[in-house]
């Protein structure tokens, strides 16, 4: 019995570009940090055409309590946010079948 073929598997790339990832201090006193992080990917097909685009952006808000650590803080929870909106947003879509799959 011969080995069995490899079934054909559909190639994509996946780029994903931050466009914003901050964190700015708004206020005197007791002022809050203000976390902002904008996303963009694009899933390319092996010929480098585009087969989807996703964009997401978040804020967040932390109040002054740690100094810089609040504006870290504010900075990472806006980017966990903004990367879990663009899995969302990339779990709902489904890839092309591969070339010879479609024929089974």
């Amino acid at each position: 019995m011969a080995p069995a073929r490899p079934e054909p598997c559909p190639c994509f790339r996946l780029t994903v570009t931050v466009h914003q990832h901050s964190a700015i201090f708004r206020g005197g006193g007791s002022g809050f940090w203000h976390g902002h992080t904008s996303l963009t990917a694009t899933l390319a097909d092996t010929s480098d055409q585009d087969v989807y685009r996703f964009r997401a952006d978040d804020h967040d808000e932390q109040w002054n309590v740690s100094g810089y650590g609040s504006g870290t803080k504010a900075a990472q929870q806006s980017l966990r946010d903004a990367l879990r909106k663009l899995v969302r947003q990339m779990a709902l879509r489904e890839l092309p079948a591969a070339a010879g799959e479609a024929t089974r």
